[in-house]
């Protein structure tokens, strides 16, 4: 859709009657641990975009509620939250394109040689687990995040998220020790970590290779994931990958105590196997 046939559909869009407006969020419902408080219309906005266009970006949002750019990209993060909006017609046919032609000049990182079998975690390799998502966090993120952040992000943090969280996450193994873990949850790459001495032997390709398998299992076609802009390293890494994007939004991080917002790049893969 180029500009004048966007603004074309807004201009339609906003002529049309009052849409049927869902009850403003309390300060108990939902959005209450995010700190996004959602105006009574924008859920009936957001599902009829959704409808029509298969998409609802923060641009939309703010041009049809007339609030601001960080407020436009809160509620639009606050409404992916609750699954009012989904990700998976958000992708442009240019940044499709773009992956594509990414694809295409990645040769196939291999594994060096190494025996990578990846499976679902177990109670057992939480002991594992924990020192290799706390050191890399840290490693990845200490330099570009606020100091109060990093505080929360302590061992016992991790180990908490794990147990949450061990369903979602399938594990590397070289020679029977863990190198490594990603974690899905719906559309999303939750976490992917790789065990310091085990980064740049070929391991993150294989898992990489593992977690778009399993979501194109789950029947995802759009699959996405959040990473500090600063950490250019993993920005590359997920770019050679196919993983590409320029959008920035606020992030809602898990913490022991409440959400944290941090604005973070998003990055999209679309899955659809290649039929040509």
């Amino acid at each position: 859709m180029n500009r004048r046939q966007f603004s074309q559909r807004l201009a339609a869009l906003i002529a049309t009657p009052a849409l049927p407006a869902r009850t403003a969020v309390a300060a108990t419902g939902p959005a209450a641990a995010t700190g996004v408080v959602v105006p009574a219309g924008a859920y009936g906005w957001a599902e009829y975009l959704m409808k029509l266009h298969q998409t609802c970006t923060p641009a939309m949002l703010k041009s049809i509620l007339n609030v601001s750019d960080h407020a436009a990209r809160s509620l639009h993060a606050e409404l992916v939250r609750q699954g009012v909006i989904s990700r998976t017609g958000a992708v442009s046919r240019g940044l499709k394109l773009r992956q594509k032609r990414r694809e295409k000049a990645v040769p196939d990182s291999g594994s060096n040689g190494l025996d990578v079998v990846i499976g679902p975690a177990t109670t057992a390799d939480i002991p594992a687990l924990v020192p290799i998502w706390h050191q890399g966090w840290h490693d990845a993120h200490s330099a570009h995040v606020p100091d109060e952040l990093c505080a929360q992000r302590t061992p016992e943090s991790f180990r908490a998220r794990l147990e949450k969280n061990l369903g979602y996450t399938r594990v590397a193994r070289v020679d029977g020790t863990v190198a490594g873990f990603h974690m899905l949850r719906a559309d999303e790459l939750f976490q992917f970590y790789v065990e310091r001495d085990h980064r740049g032997r070929g391991v993150a390709a294989k898992l990489m290779a593992d977690a778009e398998l399993r979501l194109q299992e789950q029947g995802v076609s759009d699959a996405f994931l959040h990473v500090v802009p600063e950490n250019r390293r993993a920005v590359a890494f997920y770019n050679r990958l196919g993983w590409v994007g320029d959008e920035i939004e606020p992030a809602l991080l898990e913490t022991l105590d409440q959400p944290y917002e941090l604005a973070c790049l998003v990055l999209r893969k679309n899955l659809t196997p290649d039929t040509n």
